[in-house]
């Protein structure tokens, strides 16, 4: 059972570490970008794609 508690405050204190990380790159986005802006985050750096046009569709999805 104290294993199981264990990896639980793990996982939350892991989960409250990418929220930490992630809120100031949201704020930033909001606040410099327009809303059809994306950042894409890796290992080795970050790239910001912003959509020019986009069309939506679930024509051609299978299921």
């Amino acid at each position: 059972v104290a294993f199981l508690l264990a990896q639980e405050g793990k996982a939350m204190e892991k989960e409250e570490s990418f929220e930490n990380a992630v809120k100031p790159l949201i704020k930033w986005l909001n606040e410099n970008t327009n809303p059809h802006a994306v950042i894409v985050v890796e290992v080795g750096g970050a790239v910001l794609y912003s959509g020019e046009q986009s069309v939506v569709t679930d024509e051609f999805i299978k299921g």
